[in-house]
């Protein structure tokens, strides 16, 4: 016998899955994370590369990778920085998330100590394990 439990559906949401529905999520996600300028001049150099002629493309390609065999001591440079400039940015992100974690949770505690018109302990000085 056939059952009358209704068939589980699953939502996905607003998916294409084609190309312009590709095109669609990379260009929204873009906008989301303030990288929709340097999409679009990437998509603008990736048309021109396409409209070349086949020995302008090469020729062009050619002198891409002379420079990157020149210039080598560059891109390690340039990581060297990149890297010391994330690490100081996480290193004082980090410093105002746990600051305004704590302020959130001053904040709370006073809140909660109005409410009830009592004086709550402090769950900071408590060890986790003994």
């Amino acid at each position: 016998m056939a059952s009358n439990t209704p068939k589980k559906t699953t939502y996905r949401g607003n998916h294409n899955p084609n190309f312009w529905g590709f095109l669609q999520n990379i260009i929204i996600a873009g906008m989301n994370r303030g990288q929709l300028l340097v999409l679009m001049l990437g998509a603008i150099v990736f048309v021109l590369i396409l409209k070349l002629r086949h020995e302008e493309s090469a020729e062009i390609l050619n002198k891409i990778i002379d420079e990157l065999a020149h210039y080598h001591l560059l891109g390690w440079i340039i990581s060297v920085i990149t890297t010391l400039g994330w690490f100081f940015n996480t290193k004082k992100m980090r410093k105002k998330y746990s600051e305004e974690n704590k302020r959130i949770g001053i904040e709370k505690s006073s809140w909660q100590e109005k409410a009830l018109k009592k004086k709550l302990p402090s769950s900071d000085d408590k060890k986790k394990y003994k």
